[in-house]
């Protein structure tokens, strides 16, 4: 006879990359009440490990209910390969005396943290005309993303009649860009990307244009 009873195993927990970590969902159940003298609260914790690795962490213990499950992993590296599963537990007390009881592991899941997601795309671009002795240049200012991975950002530029093209060859590490290759009368477009440590690309941001004043 169980001293007490436990959630229900999750019979599958799925598990997928997302932009902030890895995301697990799985069905979850309180068990039937059972009487008893003891206090009981049900929980499900969410375990992991590194593929090839013996040691498992517990990542988080969440209260059980009759919903369905969504938790996201932010404590991995990515292009990792990770493995989870969920063991329900309940917790139990009785006056001074307290324990706990768990149930049996889930399936494992196993997933690579491969991190496919762009940045947000830049907002904010300003394009102003300016001029210095014996040089003039069109600076560019836009807000900085706040990505973490953030590795710096691109350029691009096209004329009225053009299609855009990137005008930097190494990523600008700042929200700014002086461009100095304008012609006197002409009018250009700008827009700008933001790229993350692994190459991924947002999309362009609004357009902002300006003109090179007439001498």
């Amino acid at each position: 006879v169980p001293l007490v009873l436990t959630p229900q195993t999750p019979a599958a927990v799925r598990a997928e990359p997302a932009p902030d970590g890895i995301a697990l969902h799985w069905d979850q159940a309180e068990p039937q009440k059972k009487e008893s003298r003891l206090k009981t609260q049900y929980a499900y914790r969410i375990m992991r490990k590194l593929e090839g690795a013996t040691d498992a962490v517990l990542v988080k213990q969440l209260p059980a209910s009759g919903e369905p499950a969504t938790f996201v992993d932010a404590g991995i590296d990515w292009e990792k390969t990770y493995q989870y599963w969920v063991v329900p537990v309940t917790l139990w007390q009785d006056g001074s005396r307290k324990g706990e009881v768990e149930g049996d592991d889930s399936p494992v899941t196993t997933v690579l943290a491969h991190d496919a997601f762009p940045p947000a795309t830049p907002s904010g671009i300003q394009a102003v005309y300016s001029a210095v002795p014996q040089q003039s240049f069109i600076d560019l200012t836009w807000t900085p993303n706040t990505e973490p991975d953030l590795a710096g950002y691109n350029v691009y530029r096209h004329t009225s009649d053009g299609s855009p093209a990137k005008i930097n060859s190494d990523l600008i590490k700042t929200p700014r860009f002086a461009d100095p290759d304008i012609k006197v009368g002409m009018k250009y477009f700008y827009s700008v990307s933001a790229v993350d440590l692994r190459g991924n690309e947002s999309g362009k941001s609004e357009e902002t244009s300006e003109t090179v004043p007439k001498e």
